[in-house]
């Protein structure tokens, strides 16, 4: 399961481009407060590939809801934000976190986003062969 942080932030970009993010489903969603993790399931029916995804080490999790006409539950993006000013209205900007953080969103149909700022972000995509 490859491994992303700060250091290797363009390897974890060129990953999520390359692979089944975009009309996935919202399957699963997991906070672990004693651990300070996410794990979040993903299931792409139109590729047969599900990804998982892990956050350790959470600084911020911020959900906003979405008022557009579309599905809450069908991901329309997940990026790697390099600009925190979208936290900055929620009082939870802080420099502190910045200089060693990954800083993700996703954003779903309706318009719905999920923001995830923490050290470290796992991901596993099986694809479901045919056959």
């Amino acid at each position: 399961m490859p491994r992303f942080n700060k250091n290797n932030e363009k390897e974890l970009k060129k990953f999520l481009y390359n692979n089944y993010i975009h009309d996935s489903k919202l399957e699963k969603f997991y906070y672990d407060c004693n651990e300070d993790s996410i794990q979040i399931e993903l299931w792409n029916p139109i590729f047969g590939g599900q990804i998982n995804l892990a956050f350790f080490d959470i600084s911020i999790v911020l959900a906003r809801k979405g008022d557009w006409i579309g599905d809450r539950t069908t991901i329309l993006s997940l990026t790697v934000e390099e600009d925190f000013s979208q936290l900055q209205n929620s009082n939870l900007d802080n420099n502190e976190y910045k200089e060693n953080t990954l800083y993700l969103m996703f954003q779903t149909f309706s318009g719905a986003e999920l923001h995830i700022v923490s050290k470290e972000v796992l991901a596993d995509i099986i694809v479901k062969e045919d056959g």
